[in-house]
């Protein structure tokens, strides 16, 4: 991942960023509008902390990829052999809490995060060192969270994020 630094937006920019994206992106299977990206409605009506369904994804979540997922989901530049012999295993761990998310990974000193909204069945990640936006259908089961991203999104993202299931430890 890039370096980065972790921030935190405001929820209104988060918002207002959401609604642009959401005017312009086209989904990749059909060439029609894509899904309006999520944001969390406390947030829209002005209240200080997440909604529900986001506080329920409340967490520290770690999973880890090896070489096995970085050949059959990797980009070519994770199917490498500098990267298969420096890069993997690697594992990420990520705290969602209080509408904010914190990446770390055990490959590199960077931290990586934003904000994040959800629905029943969608999770948005808002990026704002790479502004980047991250949509994903999600199941949760109180232990596992699957993430499956929603097109377009970026190979590299898309392995990071959703090859395996996130497992709740904290």
């Amino acid at each position: 991942m890039p370096n980065s630094t972790y921030r935190r937006n405001h929820p209104l920019a988060v918002i207002i960023t959401l609604a642009v994206l959401g005017t312009t992106a086209c989904d990749s299977s059909d060439g029609g509008p894509a899904p309006a990206p999520v944001v969390a409605t406390t947030a829209a009506a002005g209240a200080t902390g997440p909604d529900a369904t986001t506080r329920k994804l409340e967490g520290i979540y770690r999973w880890t990829l090896t070489d096995e997922d970085a050949l059959a989901h990797g980009t070519p530049n994770d199917q490498t052999q500098t990267a298969l012999e420096h890069d993997f295993p690697s594992t990420m761990t990520v705290t969602l809490r209080n509408g904010t998310w914190s990446m770390e990974q055990t490959t590199s000193s960077d931290l990586y995060g934003g904000t994040y909204g959800a629905t029943a069945d969608r999770i948005t990640f808002n990026w704002p060192a790479e502004h980047s936006v991250l949509l994903f259908t999600y199941a949760f089961d109180g232990g596992k969270l699957t993430l499956r991203a929603m097109e377009p999104m970026d190979a590299g993202d898309r392995f990071v994020w959703s090859t395996n299931p996130w497992t709740r430890i904290g």
